[in-house]
């Protein structure tokens, strides 16, 4: 079959000569590397200078196009290359690059594979690779929802957190406990007090633990699917929680809801020491009812 050769010739780079230096670092001290693919990323790949190697590129799949930069430098009146020399044969896996240009010397190939496009640049080098191996994209797979039972036990198991910790303390690896000292949030019929919180790395879930204090002489309806843990705006809504619907007048309630992963599917991988804001929804069309309440009206200025 016929072999396609392309001369491509040095192209400017204008990535900072600090960075070129770190991306070829890590092909210090191995010939062969694996290399995952990604659309978004320019490879920078080392070829032997002066015609001293010959670099084997692999694609995962047929390769479906390969497109280079040609520039041409004069010197007097003799044109002077600077070639880096490819050869790909149609619809294979891979191409072969060489360099006949002294060290530093660049260029540029775009690779269309899978309908995208893969940029790499070429770098003329001493320390050099001689195969590339790309692999495929990592693709997100979606997350499963985690079903009540585990996030129920998680509850239970953070409610005998500190018995756990003196008798079975293997039981909670992977695990992390926070205390919050005088955390509490103002609402207009209710007051939340943050209490503690657990987090279980494994299942991505954190276990808030909090008492919900009723300021008025209502019985307030609580929404215990609803809980809401909040980080600077940004809302992760309960996945379960262990909770009454009600609170009686003047009296105080204690609660535990989860939150687990993102609610747009991945890890959320947050952290206890974040500044938390806890909302717990209640009816207050049906407090200020009871209350004698319009809701409209504007509060009295004290």
């Amino acid at each position: 079959m016929r072999l396609i050769l392309l001369l491509i010739t040095s192209v400017f780079i204008y990535a900072a000569e600090s960075k070129d230096k770190n991306s070829l670092a890590k092909y210090d001290k191995t010939e062969i590397v694996d290399l995952r693919l990604n659309p978004k990323m320019v490879f920078t790949l080392p070829i032997r200078s002066m015609d001293l190697g010959l670099t084997t590129i692999m694609f995962p799949g047929p390769i479906e196009g390969i497109y280079s930069s040609k520039v041409e430098s004069m010197q007097g009146q003799e044109k002077i290359f600077n070639p880096f020399v490819m050869s790909h044969e149609k619809g294979s896996y891979f191409f072969l690059v060489k360099s006949l240009a002294p060290e530093g010397k660049r260029a540029a190939v775009n690779v269309i594979f899978e309908r995208q496009t893969y940029v790499i640049k070429l770098v003329s080098a001493k320390k050099a690779v001689s195969a590339v191996n790309f692999l495929r994209p990592v693709v997100l797979k979606e997350r499963k929802a985690m079903p009540p039972r585990l996030i129920l036990g998680l509850i239970d198991k953070s409610k005998a957190y500190s018995l756990f910790k003196e008798h079975q303390p293997e039981q909670l690896a992977g695990s992390s406990h926070k205390v919050f000292k005088n955390l509490a949030f103002k609402y207009r019929f209710h007051d939340i007090k943050l209490i503690e919180a657990f987090r279980y790395t494994a299942q991505d879930t954190i276990i808030f633990h909090c008492e919900i204090k009723n300021k008025t002489t209502a019985i307030l309806r609580l929404n215990p699917k609803n809980y809401i843990a909040n980080i600077k705006g940004k809302f992760y809504h309960s996945a379960l929680s262990e909770s009454p619907d009600t609170i009686g007048p003047k009296s105080s309630v204690r609660i535990y809801f989860a939150i687990v992963g993102k609610s747009s599917g991945g890890r959320n991988n947050l952290s206890l020491d974040n500044n938390w804001t806890i909302v717990a929804p209640i009816d207050e069309k049906r407090a200020a009812k009871q209350l004698g309440l319009d809701l409209k009206a504007p509060k009295e200025s004290k």
